[in-house]
């Protein structure tokens, strides 16, 4: 920021109205105009409910990556995709792990890829356990922590040395204020943007970019995509040479088709919709499922080897096979997924797939190679070459 000769302010900002912020520096008070504002806070860690003991000894993912300790044996709770990542690496680095979520995990994501992502987990020895929540805490000495889990009707006693918090994040309205600059939100306390503009809030000069905003992806390249559209859009309206109509059509964001990986330690990418979001977008009938699993061929050098790769087409029947989601689960989805999104912008259907001849003897070829459908019960294993 420096180099683009940005005035920083190292402090914390609130609304005082829609006009002006007002923050503390050095012990003084401090208030800022201007014409515009952009709020671009992230969300905050949220905290387990009702569990006073645990809040008190627990940690979140932002703290994680400042210990200035080995974490030692570590308790997981949490079941989305930050859970999945902190608990991957952890086990990744040698540590004891266990992993435990009310629910399932990952459950929001394409089921298939789900279950083999903890099924992965747990070949790497880390304890999972779903359907289970954190009843008591007590710290019993320096860095060690006896932790009670209640699964169904059963308690297990736990001994730990970090216990982790990863079950979501929350917008803080409140402490930056928005009300007083009169600033709507959705019922997730995220800043509620408009149908035609989502960036823009109900202030004419007042917008949001990232996961503080309702309706967008919780992924940083969406903030760093729909930060540089905004600003454009500020820029022309204060120059007033384009039209509104003009600056719309120009510099909005396009939030279809982005490609997102859980860097599980073997990873998951996708774009478009999963398995079960087109089946009820579309119906049973309509899904067509090309599906293979293959064993890559830095895995098959190992012996005994057990780790194989996963993919999936998700293709609508009534629409000339236009694939609605591809999904990968092995290594470098996040480079393989990448250029998908691309393609699926410009109306990928499975004949495009089918007549491309993809990079032999990497992985992601078998995505040209696709012929067995969930529908068919067949095969869908990989032995030959």
């Amino acid at each position: 920021m420096n180099d683009e000769g940005i005035d920083y302010i190292n402090a914390f900002a609130k609304f005082n109205d829609k006009d002006q912020v007002e923050f503390q520096l050095n012990g003084e008070t401090h208030t800022l105009q201007a014409k515009s504002f952009v709020v671009a806070t992230g969300n905050r860690p949220r905290m387990y409910p009702g569990l006073p003991e645990l809040e008190k000894y627990a940690i979140t993912s932002d703290d994680l990556f400042s210990l200035d300790r080995d974490p030692g044996k570590t308790l997981v709770v949490g079941g989305g995709y930050i859970a999945v990542e902190c608990a991957g690496f952890l086990r990744g680095l040698g540590k004891e792990v266990l992993m435990v979520n009310r629910s399932s995990f990952l459950r929001v994501m394409d089921n298939d890829m789900s279950f083999r992502i903890v099924d992965d987990m747990e070949g790497m020895g880390t304890n999972v356990m779903p359907n289970t929540v954190p009843v008591a805490v007590r710290k019993t000495g320096e860095n060690l922590f006896e932790v009670d889990l209640k699964t169904g009707d059963k308690i297990t006693t736990h001994e730990v040395n970090t216990i982790l918090v990863a079950i979501g994040r929350d917008a803080q309205p409140d402490k930056l204020g928005l009300s007083n600059a009169g600033v709507d939100f959705a019922k997730s306390l995220k800043i509620q943007g408009r149908k035609e503009e989502i960036e823009r809030s109900s202030i004419d000069n007042i917008y949001a970019v990232g996961d503080v905003l309702e309706g967008v992806p919780e992924l940083m390249p969406v903030a760093q995509k729909s930060g540089k559209l905004v600003a454009r859009r500020i820029f022309e309206r204060l120059s007033g040479v384009m039209t509104e109509q003009e600056i719309l059509d120009k510099f909005s964001t396009d939030y279809t088709y982005i490609p997102t990986t859980v860097f599980s330690p073997t990873e998951y990418s996708f774009v478009g919709m999963s398995e079960q979001e087109a089946i009820q977008e579309y119906g049973e009938d309509a899904i067509e499922v090309y599906h293979r699993e293959v064993t890559p061929l830095q895995f098959s050098i190992v012996k005994n080897n057990m780790k194989t790769a996963y993919m999936k087409v998700i293709c609508n029947r009534n629409d000339n096979e236009k694939v609605l989601g591809i999904h990968y689960f092995g290594p470098s989805a996040d480079e393989i997924i990448a250029g998908y999104a691309v393609a699926m912008k410009l109306g990928l259907k499975k004949e495009h797939l089918d007549s491309s001849i993809g990079v032999h003897p990497s992985t992601g070829e078998e995505f040209f190679n696709l012929d067995v459908t969930k529908r068919s019960g067949g095969d869908y294993a990989k032995s030959e070459c």
